[in-house]
């Protein structure tokens, strides 16, 4: 016997394009888990504190042991191993043209997409408490 239910988890997914639209990145989010805004606010503390740290002329142990600093705080903040699909062609110190750290492109989209799915549900839930409470206020 099997029994099948599908649930609507929510996540969004995220892709990353080069300049010839070819996907090179992309990962999940799951923006219900109710960890994920106090593990965001602490992610995003540490990397406001570090963003100006990329060593110059370091040697290549260094500039790797940054880059797998940045990996594992982002693989904590989306709450798996999220860094192998994420930076597997590009790495978290990718420097583009305009001198932006691909960790930090990644960072910023996910608080762009973060903030409103994170007000959308928190409305949608209080929607929810208050039609199931509203029976005890009568």
């Amino acid at each position: 016997m099997e029994a099948t239910r599908q649930f609507n988890t929510g996540l969004i997914k995220f892709t990353f394009t080069d300049e010839n639209g070819d996907v090179f990145s992309s990962f999940r989010m799951n923006p219900t888990d109710v960890n994920l805004l106090a593990r965001a606010e602490e992610v995003s503390e540490y990397f406001e504190n570090r963003k100006d740290d990329m060593p110059e002329n370091a040697d290549g142990a260094v500039l790797k042991a940054f880059n797998d600093e940045i990996e594992e705080k982002i693989n904590y903040l989306l709450g798996y191993e999220a860094s192998k699909d994420i930076f597997g062609v590009i790495t978290a110190t990718t420097v583009n043209p305009d001198g932006e750290i691909f960790a930090w492109v990644v960072l910023d989209f996910i608080a762009e997409k973060l903030k409103p799915e994170m007000e959308k549900r928190a409305k949608k839930m209080q929607e929810n408490v208050s039609k199931y409470t509203a029976k005890y206020h009568s």
